[in-house]
C-alpha cells in the first residue's frame, strides 16, 4: 500500500502536484496497487490533477487534516510494507516521528525541504546536481536527473534531436502553475515595452494557481505579438513548436530539455541558488532576476550557438524514463521487504 501525500496552491506553486500525479500513474500501470493520493489543495487546483482510475484521490486543505486522513488510511490496511511519499514543505524531525506511529515503515520523500531534520528512509532528488547540504547525509537517495518525472505527453513528443535552428521565432513563458514570484506581470510590462522583441511571437500560459484578480488583469493586457492561454489543452503541443522555453525551474525546465529546447530562466526566491546550478553546468541560461530577464533576453535570443549548446546538454541530460526507473526502484523496495505486489 502506497499513500502520497503532496501538497500544492497559489502560494508554494502546483509543480508538486504534476510529478507526484506522473509518479503514482506510472507506479499503478507497474502493478502497484493501492495507492492512495492525499492532496493538500483546493478543489479548484486539484481538478487540474486528477490521477488514473484506479487511485483513490483525497483532497483537503490543511495539513492537520491530511494527518487524520493519513492515520485513517493506514488503519484500513494489513499490508506488511506500507509505504509513504512525501511532497510537502515545511517538514520537522517530529514529523517522521509522526509518520512511523501512523503505522509507515518505508518513508520516501520528494524534496530536500526539511532534511536533514525530517528523516526518510530514501530521498529522491532529481537535480542534475548534488546539493552540498546533502553530501553528509544518512539518507538513502535516488538522485539524479535521470530521475526527473516527465509527464508521459511530453515523453512521446521527445524529437531525435534538439533545437538547432537559425532563427528564433517562437518563445513560450510559463512560470508554474500559479508563478508565485509574479514573473508573468513583469515580462507581460517588459516584453510589451522592448522594439527588439517586436519580432517574435510569445505565448504566455497561465495555470489553475492564479487568483481570479491575477486573470483578469492579464487578460485586460493587449499587445499584438503576445498571446495568453490558460490552462491550454494543448501546451505539449505548444512546447513542441517553440523555439525558446522561460521559466522560474523546476518541471518545466526539465520539460523543456527532455524536448530538446535552449530552456532560459529567471531567477526568483529559492529557485535562484538551483537555476545558477545549472547555468553552471550549461543546462540553461539564467536571465538574471525578472526585473533585468527581459533585458538579457534581447542580447540571448541572437546567441544562436549559445541557445543550441544549451538545448543539446539538456536533451542528452533528461529523457522520458524517469518515471518508469523510480516506479521500478519503489517496486523492488517493497519486495525486498517482504511484501507481494
Amino acid at each position: 500500500m502506497i499513500v502520497i501525500h503532496v501538497a500544492g496552491n497559489e502560494k508554494i506553486g502546483v509543480g508538486n502536484l504534476s510529478r507526484c500525479k506522473t509518479l503514482a500513474n506510472e507506479l499503478y500501470r507497474n502493478g502497484v496497487n493501492p495507492i492512495i493520493m492525499i492532496y493538500e489543495s483546493t478543489y479548484e487546483i486539484a481538478k487540474e490533477f486528477l490521477p488514473m482510475k484506479g487511485i483513490d484521490l483525497i483532497i483537503v486543505d490543511s495539513r492537520e487534516k491530511a494527518l487524520i486522513e493519513r492515520k485513517i488510511v493506514s488503519d484500513r490496511f494489513d499490508d506488511k510494507t506500507k509505504v509513504l511519499v512525501t511532497d510537502i514543505y515545511d517538514l520537522e524531525e517530529n514529523d517522521e516521528r509522526i509518520a512511523r506511529r501512523q503505522g509507515y515503515n518505508l518513508l520516501i520523500h520528494m524534496n530536500d525541504s526539511g532534511i536533514p531534520q525530517y528523516n526518510p528512509d530514501y530521498m529522491i532528488d532529481q537535480e542534475a546536481f548534488i546539493k552540498p547540504w546533502l553530501k553528509s547525509s544518512s539518507i538513502k537517495f535516488i538522485r539524479g536527473s535521470k530521475y526527473n518525472l516527465i509527464k508521459p505527453e511530453i515523453g512521446k513528443l521527445r524529437p531525435d534531436r534538439a533545437w538547432n535552428k537559425d532563427k528564433v521565432e517562437k518563445v513560450l513563458l510559463c512560470f508554474g502553475g500559479s508563478d508565485p514570484g509574479k514573473c508573468t506581470e513583469t515580462f507581460m510590462r517588459d516584453i510589451s515595452n522592448n522594439r527588439e522583441l517586436d519580432n517574435i511571437k510569445f505565448n504566455i500560459v497561465i495555470g489553475p494557481g492564479f487568483t481570479r484578480k491575477r486573470r483578469k488583469f492579464l487578460n485586460e493586457c493587449n499587445y499584438k505579438n503576445i498571446t495568453l492561454k490558460r490552462s491550454p489543452r494543448d501546451f505539449n503541443k505548444i512546447m513542441l513548436e517553440t523555439d525558446v522555453i522561460i521559466t522560474s525551474g523546476g518541471i518545466t525546465s526539465y520539460e523543456g530539455m527532455c524536448l530538446g529546447k535552449p530552456v532560459l530562466c529567471v531567477g526568483w526566491g529559492n529557485m535562484k541558488y538551483y537555476i545558477e546550478e545549472l547555468d553552471k553546468m550549461r543546462l540553461v541560461k539564467n536571465l538574471g532576476d525578472r526585473d533585468e530577464a527581459v533585458r538579457n533576453l534581447s542580447l540571448a535570443v541572437k546567441s544562436l550557438e549559445e541557445l543550441k549548446e544549451i538545448a543539446s546538454n539538456g536533451f542528452s541530460q533528461v529523457d522520458n524514463n524517469g518515471a518508469k526507473r523510480i516506479s521500478e526502484y519503489i517496486k523492488d523496495l517493497i519486495s525486498d521487504m517482504g511484501e507481494e505486489i
